[in-house]
């Protein structure tokens, strides 16, 4: 259940379906609306005018004609009124009824704008939090793996951070770089939103080959494998001879335990052990935390039923970025951190500023990921769970 916050050109998304922020009649509009209607030629309104009004909240579908996508998705939300006329549930059903189409066209990558944050004159934060919180509640109920991203001109829309970690960041960002008002400062110096638009065009367009498409291969069985069934996937060879760690149960009570001198002991050792059993230690640490069934770590990780497989089943390596989500979906804190990375053959890097904001959030108690990927969108940090 991929959700991802990207600072592009939606029209330039090779995605299957792009979301139109419409109004009601379905006339081209000013901003994303306008560029979308350009990008896709005159057939576009063509077909809108066939379809007449559309009621806010409703979401219907056209071809995607000169767009790079297969469809069109045209969400209408609400106009804000100042709070008082239902404008949050209905920016909700809007997302909603656009994936609910996405899902009955055999959508699996659909990019949005932030609805109704324009023109419409909802507050963008607002807008955001119900962006995201509705797209990941949709999918987690769905267990889909449709691909979903957020699409943004200007990342000052998405300024403010969760409230555990806000009261801390300005002191970790004056350590760290103050990347928020640097990323502040030079979108101030840009010169129009045009040029903003041309300027992060390589960027949208590195995106394309990596969205996936219905039009490609039919993906792989979703069932999962069972313990004995798999090929276990192992740790980086040693750099040095060391013991062997026969029980990973053993080892991880060590770790998550009071004594702190042998914690670092074992963390230590953990490092080079060449029976570490990566796939091994991460059932372990689900069995731990009581997580009884995949799907649940999975959607917390924000990556998908097919990458989980593929990394339970040995035909994926684990990557960095992988290993910090789903010590996030596990709620692991600091010391488990480390020590699932070291598994992999990783650390956290101490001036490094995405490891120092997710260790910030881990400390704070912080384990929404899609606040975490905000806060790190915001920073021009790669977000978490979504890996290629």
């Amino acid at each position: 259940m991929p959700l991802k916050i990207v600072h592009a050109d939606i029209t330039r998304l090779s995605a299957d379906a792009i979301v139109n922020a419409a109004n009601s009649t379905l006339h081209p509009g000013g901003g994303v609306s306008n560029a979308i209607f350009k990008q896709a030629g005159p057939e576009l309104s063509k077909a809108c005018k066939k379809i007449g009004l559309v009621k806010t909240g409703c979401a219907v579908i056209t071809n995607g004609y000169k767009t790079k996508a297969r469809y069109i998705i045209h969400a209408v939300g609400p106009v804000w009124k100042g709070g008082g006329s239902h404008e949050e549930e209905l920016l909700s059903q809007t997302y909603v009824s656009a994936l609910e189409l996405a899902l009955e066209n055999d959508v699996r990558s659909i990019a949005f704008p932030l609805i109704s944050a324009g023109a419409f004159g909802f507050p963008p934060q607002a807008a955001l939090e119900i962006a995201v919180r509705t797209i990941s509640r949709f999918l987690a109920e769905k267990d889909s793996d449709l691909y979903v991203i957020l699409t943004f001109i200007d990342r000052s829309r998405v300024s403010r951070v969760s409230e555990e970690t806000r009261f801390n960041l300005p002191l970790f960002l004056r350590k760290a770089g103050s990347c928020l008002e640097e990323n502040a400062r030079l979108e101030a110096e840009a010169p129009n939103e045009t040029d903003l638009w041309e300027a992060e065009a390589p960027a949208a367009d590195m995106l394309a080959e990596d969205l996936p498409c219905a039009a490609a291969p039919a993906r792989q069985d979703d069932g999962l494998p069972s313990m004995n069934g798999r090929r276990l996937l192992r740790a980086p060879a040693p750099a040095a001879p060391a013991e062997e760690f026969e029980d990973p149960g053993e080892v991880l009570r060590i770790l998550s335990g009071d004594d702190k001198d042998l914690r670092a002991i074992y963390i230590d050792r953990i490092t080079h052990a060449p029976g570490a059993d990566y796939v091994d230690y991460l059932y372990e640490l689900m069995r731990q935390k009581g997580f009884e069934k995949n799907a649940d770590v999975y959607n917390k990780a924000n990556i998908t039923r097919q990458t989980f497989s593929k990394l339970i089943c040995g035909t994926r390596k684990p990557t960095k970025n992988i290993t910090l989500a789903l010590a996030i979906g596990l709620r692991l804190d600091l010391e488990e951190t480390a020590a699932f990375l070291k598994v992999g053959g990783w650390t956290f890097a101490p001036g490094d500023v995405r490891d120092n904001v997710i260790k910030l959030c881990i400390t704070s108690g912080n384990y929404n990921i899609f606040d975490i990927n905000r806060t790190l969108f915001k920073c021009g940090q790669k977000q978490l769970g979504w890996d290629f």
